[in-house]
This record gives C-alpha cells, sequence and structure tokens, in this order.
C-alpha cells in the first residue's frame, strides 16, 4: 500500500484501542506489516519491473507526485474522518499514523544511511521478504479492488468499535 493507505488502514484498526502514544506507534507499526502481507498495489502498480530496487528518488517525477498525492489525500482523509469527524484524540492518530508509514520512511529515505547497523539491515530484509508480492501477469484492477475492500472492512471495524 501507499503511504495514505497505511495511515487509513492503521487508524481505523487501531484507533479505538489504544490511549497510549507509544503503543499507538507500535500498533501502527504492526498495522503496517499486516496491510504489506495483504495483496495490495504500491509501486508494483508499474507495469515495468525496472524500477524494481530503484531510488524513490529516481523515479519518475510522475510517478513520485502518484505517491506524494496519494499520501496528501491519506493525511486530508485520516484528519476529517477521524479527528474532524469522529473526533478521535489526535495524538493517538498521529502516532498511529506515524508507526503505519515508519517501515517505508525507513526503507525508502534512510536505508542508504543505516543500512550499515545490522538491526536495521535484518529490519529491512524482514520488510522487504514480508512484504506481498504481486506476479506480473496479476490483474492490477483486481488487487486494487481487493486493497479497497479490506481498507473499506477496516474502516467498517472502527464504526463498529465506535458502537461497543
Amino acid at each position: 500500500m501507499l503511504a495514505g493507505s497505511h495511515l487509513i488502514f492503521a487508524n481505523a484498526l487501531f484507533s479505538n484501542l489504544t490511549h497510549h502514544s507509544l503503543s499507538a506507534f507500535i500498533l501502527g507499526i504492526i498495522s503496517h506489516h499486516l496491510a504489506d502481507r495483504i495483496p495490495h498495489l504500491d509501486l508494483n502498480f508499474i507495469k515495468s519491473t525496472k524500477y524494481n530496487d530503484i531510488s524513490f528518488f529516481k523515479l519518475p517525477i510522475r510517478i513520485q507526485l502518484i505517491v506524494y498525492f496519494e499520501f496528501l489525500l491519506g493525511i486530508i482523509f485520516t484528519y476529517y474522518y477521524f479527528i474532524y469527524f469522529h473526533k478521535m484524540n489526535e495524538i493517538i492518530i498521529f502516532c498511529l499514523s506515524l508507526g503505519a508509514i515508519m517501515p517505508d520512511i525507513i526503507n525508502i529515505f534512510l536505508k542508504e544511511k543505516l543500512n550499515k547497523i545490522s538491526l536495521i539491515k535484518n529490519y529491512i530484509y524482514f520488510h522487504k521478504k514480508f512484504h506481498f508480492r504481486m506476479k506480473e501477469n496479476e490483474s492490477r484492477a483486481k488487487i486494487f479492488l481487493y486493497q479497497v475492500i479490506i481498507i473499506l472492512f477496516a474502516l467498517i471495524f472502527f464504526r463498529l468499535t465506535l458502537i461497543a
């Protein structure tokens, strides 16, 4: 999933289940790995395999803009849906959101700098191997539909936890 989807997924699953910043951050990281395990689109929406393991900043600008735009939409949705509309705790939402994108922040922005630290190197390897892998011939539309359904189920779960 791209970052915006990770924000929505993490907050839908866990924003009602914690009241502590540290546990929210940890649950955000857990949600990231749960989301990464299910079929979803991220940079695999690009048909070409020539971008595998390439630095984010070396991707074509149009692809970078798609990623930034999706992240911005995720932030806007998260703010309005969870904080403005449902009056959720802003600190908890922030910590969940930060945890939800932290694995990708490490992998995309900090990998080159932190890869010499064995714990970080092992974590990056775990993140890469645990991640869902789409086959070249799989339908991106079907995978996207699956991702949308999963996020909708997470939002339904969130609504049900409001009632309980």
